[in-house]
């Protein structure tokens, strides 16, 4: 889950900067100039403005500084999610009990030499990837183009991911070296390339069976027609909740069989225990009583009066990317949307296309899951669910201006939005507390137990709003649709 919430973290930064683009084209009017030249279907003036006003030239460095940004938070950000989590599954290997304190602790405590081993582990995988970019830069500018220049590139492309393959098979035990035997940097990738060339058919076979789970999971709802989405969210969920952790958990214990060829026979037994009678009998109970304890936990966070400036800053981000939205929207990006097709009044016409149930649940899930990132990602900073909600009030004011009057807009948006807008405020109020109580964490060792509890409430939480974004998604599948064919939906 903390993985997911990179999800949003991303997201944050990618909208901040689009959002920063925007609001400059807004101020010096060129977003009007644009949307009326998208809109005539006037290419060559589109072109001309580009060219003559530096137009690309700021395009280029918005995207080089989300760029640039993005890559040094994940850096940073995968330290602590990936020794958090292989730390938590060497302690499991090892017979000691794996709660959320030593969860954080080893989220804390190994997060740089894991930052700085995956950075170079994942530069040297994909070093051939790159160079076969840069060449094909090169060939481009240089060299004339040609059907055997294409083909050329095409190779080298191949040739590259197929070489970014076979780099990645030796350097699937590099997280699991820095944890177990606490090294990083070249020495946990010698480590990893010593054990896989010890069993290479383990190493193979590992890496197989992880890309066709991981590719049969991910790809097979999309070619069921009419439920494809509920189940692709769902799929993503299996993904996030039970496949990667279970392949993860089995590359470590991997290791520590490799690393620790004596270990005692029932040892072994332990640990290739049959995973299928915990899946259906020992999941469900655990995963009710983790509900029932996220409502608990809910309704606790909700009413307390000392979280309520939370509540304030979440509720005050979501209006504020609401009103910029609608100016937004009203000085040229509106009509940009009409060039693009859009017609004002009328539901989107795919949406008749899939079973109102499964669009219901998949509209649940969808939610939900953002719900978790927007939540977790306060671990990182509190400006994350800020942003998060910034960026969906945002999307409401354009909405707003883009439906024709208010009672559509309130049709499409009250029957569920009475349940679905709280819940995402309530998840991202714990996310900007979560960010509060790090941060004081680290200035003060002894806030670590307030982090620690706020890190365990805002988790049960957002368990605890499944509930409640089960029924909005229930609502907005079967029941706003109605609702806005009566108000004068098309």
């Amino acid at each position: 889950m903390l993985s997911n919430s990179l999800s949003a973290v991303y997201g944050s930064i990618v909208g901040i900067f689009a959002l920063a683009l925007i609001v400059q084209l807004e101020s010096t009017g060129l977003l009007s100039t644009i949307a009326q030249d998208i809109s005539q279907r006037d290419f060559r003036a589109l072109i001309d403005l580009f060219s003559s006003s530096g137009l690309t030239q700021t395009f280029v460095a918005y995207a080089l500084g989300a760029l640039v940004l993005a890559v040094l938070v994940a850096v940073l950000t995968s330290g602590f999610v990936t020794a958090a989590e292989y730390g938590s599954y060497w302690k499991a290997i090892g017979g000691s009990r794996v709660d959320i304190a030593s969860v954080l602790a080893s989220f804390v405590d190994r997060w740089k030499p894991m930052a700085w081993t995956l950075f170079l582990s994942y530069s040297l995988t994909f070093l051939p990837i790159i160079g076969a970019f840069l060449l094909t830069i090169f060939a481009v500018v240089f060299l004339e183009g040609s059907l055997v220049l294409l083909g050329a590139v095409i190779m080298t492309y191949l040739a590259a991911v197929v070489a970014t393959a076979f780099i990645s098979l030796f350097f699937i035990y590099t997280p699991v070296a820095v944890v177990s035997d606490n090294v990083s940097g070249f020495e946990a990738i010698r480590k990893s390339v010593r054990q896989v060339r010890k069993a290479k058919k383990t190493a193979a076979t590992y890496g197989f069976v992880y890309i066709f789970l991981t590719t049969l999971v991910g790809a097979t709802p999309s070619l069921i027609p009419g439920i494809g989405l509920p189940l692709a969210s769902l799929a993503t969920v299996g993904l996030l909740i039970i496949v990667v952790p279970i392949l993860h958990l089995t590359k470590t214990s991997l290791y520590e069989e490799l690393v620790r060829p004596s270990m005692p026979s029932d040892s072994l037994l332990t640990l290739y225990k049959p995973f299928l009678p915990d899946l259906v009998g020992q999941f469900p109970k655990y995963g009710w009583q983790v509900f029932r304890r996220g409502l608990a936990e809910l309704r606790s966070y909700a009413l307390n009066a000392r979280n309520f400036p939370y509540h304030l800053a979440s509720a005050a981000s979501l209006v504020v990317g609401w009103l910029l939205g609608f100016r937004i929207a009203q000085n040229g990006l509106s009509q940009a949307i009409y060039s693009l097709g859009y017609v004002p009044g009328r539901i989107n016409p795919e949406l008749g296309q899939i079973v109102p149930l499964s669009l219901g649940t998949y509209i649940f899930l969808h939610n939900w899951q953002v719900s978790l990132a927007t939540g977790l990602s306060g671990i990182w900073f509190s400006l994350s669910p800020v942003t998060s909600l910034l960026m969906n009030g945002v999307i409401l004011g354009i909405i707003s201006d883009l439906v024709p009057n208010t009672a559509l807009l309130l049709s499409g948006l009250l029957p569920h939005g009475i349940i679905e807008i709280p819940s995402f405020m309530l998840a991202g109020s714990a996310g900007i507390k979560l960010g509060v109580m790090f941060l004081r964490s680290r200035r003060n060792p002894e806030e670590g137990l307030k982090f620690e509890q706020a890190f365990r409430q805002t988790l049960y939480l957002l368990f605890g709003l499944a509930l409640l974004f089960f029924i909005a998604g229930m609502i907005e599948g079967t029941v706003t649709p109605q609702v806005m064919r009566l108000a004068g939906w098309s």
